[in-house]
């Protein structure tokens, strides 16, 4: 029983885990970012040294870490292109929100 309840937590986690990120315009991540234009995706925030752009890549870039450590082969590092595909000042919106899918 156990075992269910923790497999039934887990897929509940997911599901809110991949509702946040990607679910919709107003809540999530990626629905968020499809609102930035090309100037405000380059442009540092107030206040910050990062722009949106920036931010979003380390974001997909963590995103693609944790799941090769918890689930995967753990042998991905930050320099790999799979976890990084662009300089971080250089991730071209449309793209960049593509592979965050």
């Amino acid at each position: 029983m156990a075992g269910l309840m923790s497999a039934n937590s887990s897929r509940a986690a997911s599901g809110l885990m991949n509702h946040a990120f990607d679910g919709g315009e107003f809540h999530s991540l990626v629905g968020n970012l499809s609102s930035a234009d090309e100037a405000m995706w380059q442009t540092p925030l107030p206040g910050s040294l990062r722009t949106i752009g920036e931010i979003a890549l380390h974001v997909g870039s963590s995103k693609v870490m944790y799941e090769n450590y918890a689930f995967g082969s753990a042998t991905l590092s930050w320099e790999d292109p799979a976890v990084e595909p662009w300089p971080p000042q250089e991730a071209p919106i449309v793209d960049a929100i593509r592979w965050l899918r």
